[in-house]
């Protein structure tokens, strides 16, 4: 309100997920299967989202994530350093095999032109993934806070970076704030990996629910 109506600059501090991290973590084979039954495999008809960060001057990260009825679970993730894309490709998917499924869509930021090139002469087309990194966090955050992100326990770095992922100092030199916040870019491979595949999937399936009747008004009156 304050930065909307009186032209008073606001900025966030302190971390940018940490306090719905915990009640995503599934902790055990139990925990997944209330979202996927058939775990350990994954069906392979179910929805999967890889997102991708190659960036040049960290590791390249990889994190997938099973779509459900009642929610999007990470379940697999990657962070290797000085690899060809080639060879990082040909590692996921070994490292992943039998959970990638056949409906499969890979994302990574709109400016990796030479991962999505690169990755294409595999057989593996990359989706272009909006970097608007603003607008990317209230999108993870609204499905943490929905409670329809969850991370299994296969995927514990990703759980601790998106734990410890904060915002950088966000005061200028001559004490001015910011125009726009920005998060201490370290250790943020994996965070910026489930980022990049929720930009390009906005919408969860929901559930259907049980049939609790029939509406008779619709059979005729001798059926009725």
């Amino acid at each position: 309100f304050r930065q909307e109506y009186e032209g008073e600059r606001e900025n966030f501090e302190g971390t940018v997920y940490g306090e719905w991290i915990d009640e995503s973590w599934l902790a055990d084979d139990l925990a997944i299967r209330k979202f996927i039954p058939e775990w350990p495999q994954v069906n392979p008809s179910r929805r999967v989202l890889v997102g991708l960060d190659s960036g040049s001057d960290h590791p390249f990260g990889a994190v997938s994530l099973v779509v459900t009825e009642n929610g999007i679970v990470a379940i697999g993730e990657y962070l290797e350093r000085q690899r060809a894309y080639s060879t990082h490709l040909s590692s996921i998917k070994q490292q992943w095999a039998g959970k990638l499924g056949d409906n499969c869509m890979w994302t990574a930021n709109l400016n990796e032109a030479q991962l999505r090139t690169e990755f294409a002469q595999h057989g593996v087309l990359v989706a272009k993934a909006e970097n608007d990194q603003e607008a990317g966090r209230q999108r993870v955050l609204s499905w943490l806070y929905t409670k329809q992100l969850k991370i299994a326990h296969t995927c514990p770095r990703t759980y601790e970076q998106m734990k410890k992922l904060h915002y950088a100092e966000n005061t200028l030199a001559d004490g001015q704030k910011r125009d726009r916040e920005k998060v201490f870019k370290k250790y943020d491979e994996l965070p910026d990996c489930i980022r990049y595949a929720l930009m390009t999937y906005p919408t969860l399936p929901k559930a259907l629910g049980p049939v609790t009747g029939r509406d008779l008004r619709q059979l005729s009156p001798t059926v009725r």
